[in-house]
């Protein structure tokens, strides 16, 4: 069975990114975002698959690039997580489980709200290009509100995520 893909952006604090890392990976494709000013991720020597942009993207951009990816692959859906996020082996099956058996029209689905969350990427097609606008501050409000105006329901699972 292959795994789901997963994201990590990058900015800081390489170990925080690593106990991020080291909780998921055994259930997911791990991909990570090297958004640091120095690329602090590049070349060092562990078993993950790293994306270094030829600038620090934005929050906004990050989330852009992974579902042009996305889309280029044919993925229905992806999983996100913050770099100083650590879940466990409990909490990645249940929430693959239930992003799998999911019949309803939803948007995003939440573990401790985004700490860990997937996306649908039809849900973030809908809303356009628009939302690469926002600021991280106001990106999560913003595109969880129209994938809501867009008939997308935002589902939280209570799964336990730190």
């Amino acid at each position: 069975m292959n795994k789901p893909p997963l994201y990590i952006f990058h900015k800081n604090r390489v170990d925080l990114t690593l106990k991020a890392y080291n909780s998921v990976r055994n259930d997911f494709s791990v991909t990570l975002i090297d958004n640091s000013d120095n690329h602090e991720l590049e070349g060092m020597e562990y078993h993950w698959e790293v994306y270094v942009p030829p600038i620090p993207f934005t929050f906004a951009q990050s989330h852009a690039l992974i579902l042009k990816w996305a889309n280029i692959r044919g993925l229905k859906h992806f999983y996100w997580m913050h770099n100083d996020g650590v879940s466990n082996p409990d909490t990645n099956t249940k929430l693959i489980e239930y992003v799998n058996n999911l019949s309803e029209k939803w948007g995003v689905v939440f573990t401790y709200y985004d700490v860990m969350a997937c996306f649908n990427v039809e849900a973030l097609n809908s809303i356009g290009s628009l939302y690469t606008w926002y600021e991280q501050y106001y990106w999560d409000s913003m595109v969880y509100h129209m994938m809501r105006c867009n008939g997308y329901a935002t589902l939280d699972t209570g799964l336990k995520v730190e």
